[in-house]
């Protein structure tokens, strides 16, 4: 698959982040992200785009909010 804007989109899409419960954050009683799955998603999307790149962990110090703002860009700030 070659890489494109459409190729990454279609990638992002095919996912369907917003309802799938892979990839939805756990949030504790006041409503804040206390655990996310972003790094799993990117994971995802990079090896179905055939991108081979590594990304960083949660144990790479990768924060909710930083998922958030992730999720945020990719689906248009919706």
């Amino acid at each position: 698959m070659a890489r494109s804007a459409a190729t990454y989109k279609n990638a992002v899409k095919s996912f369907k982040v917003e309802t799938n419960q892979k990839y939805q954050p756990v949030k504790n009683a006041e409503g804040k992200v206390i655990e996310s799955y972003c790094n799993v998603f990117a994971f995802d999307v990079m090896k179905h785009s055939d991108v081979n790149a590594p990304l960083p962990t949660k144990d790479d110090g990768v924060s909710p909010a930083l998922c958030e703002k992730m999720l945020e860009t990719l689906t248009g700030g919706t």
